[in-house]
């Protein structure tokens, strides 16, 4: 009998303005891979499957490192998308963030910080549990996060 739960994540959807400027964002400042590009998803089993009649989208997959799992950057050119609220906050309802593991936060903030990046923390935190993070805006202002977990389990943050 085949598992019926969840194996693993696959991928992370994020919805994008211009398709170019967010692979160059995402490639060329933090380090991902195109895997694959397709300009043109649409027909009737998209627009069933998204839920939006007449959707046309484009789609973008990228990895980093030797993760299975996949960032899908989708621009739908068909309905245009409605912009972020410019005032969301990583608190707002819907996903808060996407985090990618690190191994020298501090030398990669430096690396984001001499590529422009807008960073939401002043800087790397260090937290009680041992983690250490920063939490910044990606293309089109996405909230994004890198981080080196601790060793060992989570414990209660403070």
């Amino acid at each position: 009998m085949e598992n019926t739960t969840p194996n693993f994540i696959e991928h992370v959807g994020i919805i994008v303005s211009d398709m170019d400027q967010a692979i160059d964002f995402y490639c060329n400042t933090l380090g991902f891979e195109l895997v694959q590009r397709v300009d043109n998803c649409s027909g009737e089993t998209v627009e069933k499957g998204v839920g939006i009649p007449g959707a046309k989208i484009m789609l973008a997959h990228l990895r980093l490192g030797e993760s299975k799992t996949i960032i899908e950057l989708l621009h739908y050119t068909n309905p245009q998308s409605k912009p972020m609220p410019s005032d969301a906050k990583s608190n707002d309802i819907g996903v808060g963030h996407v985090a990618f593991n690190v191994d020298d936060p501090d030398a990669y903030f430096e690396q984001l910080k001499a590529k422009g990046v807008e960073f939401i923390s002043p800087g790397v935190m260090d937290s009680s549990t041992g983690e250490r993070f920063c939490y910044f805006y990606g293309f089109d202002r996405v909230v994004l996060e890198f981080i080196k977990p601790p060793k060992g389990p989570l414990k209660d943050l403070k």
